[in-house]
């Protein structure tokens, strides 16, 4: 009885199943609508009024692909740009690379004293102008005085009443000057008359007369004679150098210096 109510309820079940997939195929004919189907291996198809309209959109897809290609590789060329440029700014100077030796050795080389130059040089400081140098002269005749009975008329006129041709004077002097040429340099600033020669012989000048008093005006031992500082060279004016301070006298003699 109940193997009867089994076979019963799955013919029914077989009529309605089939009744059920005629109606679905008239609705799919009739609709006119996209419907899928499953191929024999499951996967999906798609009517043509599917595919159409995948069709017409797929252009405009692929515009926006071009486009949005275009556009990324205008971003990676800018990326490539920019990464450039900040490899750029990143990249260290030459300067700011500098290993610790070679700081060091442009430390060393900063810190070396630089060699002054020519021009900025000091200047030596002149050197001081030497003190001046003096001597003192006098020429008198005072002797020829105490011998006027010797002196020859014409020339008493011409004789100082004191004896002093030339009184004491301070004269400068160079350095090497001798008797002779102090006196010879004074008698012409002065006016002073002077006579004189040179002796080859002494290899010297010879005092023969100043002030047109010669020798032998006073006898026959009389003459012209010098001393410095109180002493009488055994040489000729020509020979002695003069020194700073140095007191020089020319004197008339009438008893060769004994007078003097």
């Amino acid at each position: 009885m109940k193997k009867r109510i089994a076979l019963v309820l799955s013919l029914v079940l077989g009529i309605t199943m089939l009744t059920g997939c005629g109606n679905n195929d008239n609705k799919k004919e009739s609709s006119g609508q996209v419907a899928i189907e499953k191929n024999d291996s499951g996967a999906d198809k798609v009517s043509d009024n599917e595919k159409d309209n995948k069709e017409e959109e797929k252009p405009e897809e692929n515009k926006d692909g071009e486009e949005n290609s275009d556009k990324s590789k205008d971003d990676k060329e800018e990326n490539k740009d920019g990464s450039a440029a900040s490899s750029l700014e990143n990249k260290p100077s030459n300067e700011e690379t500098k290993s610790p030796s070679q700081e060091s050795s442009s430390s060393s080389n900063n810190n070396t004293p630089s060699t002054p130059s020519n021009n900025n040089t000091e200047k030596p400081a002149p050197k001081p102008e030497p003190a001046a140098k003096y001597v003192t002269l006098s020429i008198t005749c005072n002797t020829l005085l105490d011998n006027m009975d010797k002196v020859d008329e014409s020339k008493k006129g011409i004789i100082p009443s004191n004896g002093v041709i030339l009184g004491e004077q301070k004269v400068e002097i160079t350095e090497g000057e001798s008797v002779f040429e102090v006196l010879s340099r004074v008698t012409r600033e002065k006016r002073i008359h002077l006579d004189f020669v040179e002796s080859p012989v002494y290899n010297t000048a010879y005092i023969r007369g100043i002030q047109n008093l010669y020798e032998f005006d006073g006898g026959d031992l009389s003459g012209w004679m010098y001393s410095v500082n109180g002493v009488f060279p055994n040489k000729g004016c020509s020979r002695i150098n003069v020194k700073n301070g140095d007191r020089i006298e020319w004197k008339y003699t009438c008893d060769l210096g004994k007078d003097l």
